[in-house]
């Protein structure tokens, strides 16, 4: 039984499934100098000159000179009991590289404007490899590498605290994020309940963390202002049915529609009278894929916590940043023509993550639609919170500006402020 196709979408082809589990015999050429044999590879084609590079010796020749030295199959895996075969039409006599670079030129002269056609046929069928779309992606082990200790007790500059939930058959996955002025962002803890979402008993722990409280240095608590919980699988009726009876403690419904610029909408009603929240993902995402590419602490930066020894704590292991930078994305066409904005996640990828960000970003939007002001108004009342003031004699400057306070002053001041930030 012989199988042959083109390779199509990367992760999604049969053809690149079964070569992957065969010998993955490549057509191999002889460097005219040094005698070793290698395999075609497009990035050692030099454009310019139209000429290959030998990766031993590092030489160069005309796709006469290259092909000279004749050919044979060499295994990458010669213990497989299937063989298996990648074929090029770059050795083909009758196709020039000349030709090959003109196309490919045009190809990503196309792309340029978000029509990606030829470049994808280039890739499937001159050179036989599966087509990935290009598009913006965050590196997740470049997050994981920039972890940091956080210290005791909550980071300053947090000043509210929301929860994402992403409900799957299994388990409902949760992050708790801090924020702080400018959208700044604290990873607080990422975690999965695991459980059938059709049984009481994921709830009731998902109760326990609602209740929980977290701590500034001082010893102040702040607890999670509001949690968005995703409506969108298999469970909407436990999910309303569990929202309903909560959200006194502004604890909503979500549900994700897309959109790249589709604000949230007021919320309407939905099953068991709950309260839900139609939330524009397309444009949080953007706005989350920028903040992480931000480099310097500040405005917009994302946070993650790493223990005082380099462990793991809170859930921020390599699973959770393989998720979080699970989608990116793509610029295409539509049917009619026009460049339209669209998210891709890799066939097998998981990216909970990824979504319980997106949700909490979506529950700090619900407390206000002006999140920006009242993240300022929650700054200068928590301003009075997150410094450390263990009996500390000198005055505590105002972070609304005037004149500083003293200490007794100031203490009123935290009072009020915590009873501001933990309702």
């Amino acid at each position: 039984m012989i199988l042959a196709s083109t390779p199509t979408i990367r992760g999604k082809s049969r053809i690149e499934t079964a070569y992957e589990a065969s010998t993955r015999e490549r057509w191999c050429h002889s460097c005219p100098h040094c005698g070793e044999w290698s395999a075609f590879s497009w990035r050692r084609l030099q454009l310019d000159s139209l000429t290959m590079v030998c990766p031993f010796c590092e030489n160069t020749y005309s796709k006469r000179e290259w092909l000279s030295g004749g050919g044979k199959w060499i295994a990458e895996n010669p213990e497989a009991p299937v063989r298996g075969f990648h074929v090029t039409t770059i050795d083909a006599p009758t196709l020039s590289w000349a030709e090959l670079s003109d196309e490919w030129a045009e190809a990503n002269r196309r792309a340029k404007s978000g029509d990606y056609a030829a470049l994808k046929t280039f890739i499937n069928t001159r050179l036989a490899e599966t087509w990935e779309q290009p598009g913006e992606v965050v590196e997740g082990h470049a997050l994981e590498a920039r972890r940091e200790i956080y210290g005791e007790g909550l980071p300053d500059g947090v000043c509210i605290l929301t929860m994402g939930v992403d409900v799957q058959d299994d388990r409902l996955a949760y992050e708790v994020v801090g924020w702080g002025l400018g959208f700044e962002s604290w990873g607080i803890e990422y975690g999965e309940l695991w459980g059938s979402p059709r049984q009481g008993d994921v709830w009731n722990r998902l109760d326990d963390i609602l209740a929980r409280s977290w701590f500034w240095r001082n010893g102040k608590a702040l607890r999670i202002s509001t949690t968005a919980v995703d409506t969108g699988g298999h469970m909407s009726t436990q999910v309303y049915t569990y929202c309903k009876a909560r959200e006194p403690r502004r604890v909503y419904a979500v549900k994700g529609q897309a959109g790249d610029k589709l604000p949230m909408t007021r919320p309407g009603k939905a099953g068991m009278n709950a309260r839900l929240f139609m939330v524009g993902v397309d444009g949080i995402k953007q706005d989350i894929i920028t903040w992480l590419k931000r480099g310097n602490h500040g405005e917009g930066y994302c946070h993650f916590p790493i223990g005082e020894g380099g462990e793991i704590i809170n859930g921020y292991d390599t699973a959770y940043f393989d998720m979080l930078t699970a989608e990116k994305r793509v610029l295409t066409q539509n049917k009619r023509g026009f460049n339209v904005y669209t998210w891709e996640k890799p066939a097998g990828r998981r990216n909970e993550a990824f979504d319980c960000r997106v949700y909490a970003r979506a529950a700090l939007r619900i407390m206000s639609n002006r999140d920006d002001q009242l993240l300022k108004r929650q700054h200068a009342l928590a301003g009075w919170v997150a410094p450390v003031l263990k009996g500390a004699k000198k005055s505590v400057p105002s972070m609304a500006g005037g004149k500083p306070k003293t200490k007794n002053s100031s203490n009123r001041n935290i009072q009020a402020a915590s009873r501001a930030v933990t309702l």
